[in-house]
């Protein structure tokens, strides 16, 4: 079992770099060379930054938040453990995009 430090610290992570993956993509995508995959964020891009940028950290937040109250269950923690491993896998990949490797 994950001890609640290291899920706290898991989550922490999480946060931020979701905070960093909204920078990237209103840095790189909509004032860069690169689209938007997701037909629905690409949308809220199209509309307003300002829209963007307010869902995609919101929505991120409420789902981590949702998580943490339910850390106490295997899936909760299964899923924080699973979104943080794929946001730091984002954010790899963003690297190698801006470094062109």
């Amino acid at each position: 079992m994950v001890k609640n430090s290291t899920l706290l610290i898991i989550t922490a992570a999480l946060l931020v770099l979701n905070f960093i993956d909204t920078y990237l993509t209103t840095k790189y995508i909509n004032f860069g060379p690169l689209t938007e995959a997701n037909p629905f964020m690409d949308f809220l891009m199209e509309c307003h930054i300002g829209i963007f940028i307010f869902f995609k950290i919101c929505i991120v937040s409420l789902f981590i938040s949702f998580l943490w109250i339910n850390r106490n269950y295997k899936i909760a923690r299964f899923a924080l453990c699973a979104c943080s491993c794929f946001y730091a896998g984002l954010i790899i990949w963003w690297m190698l995009v801006i470094l062109k490797i």
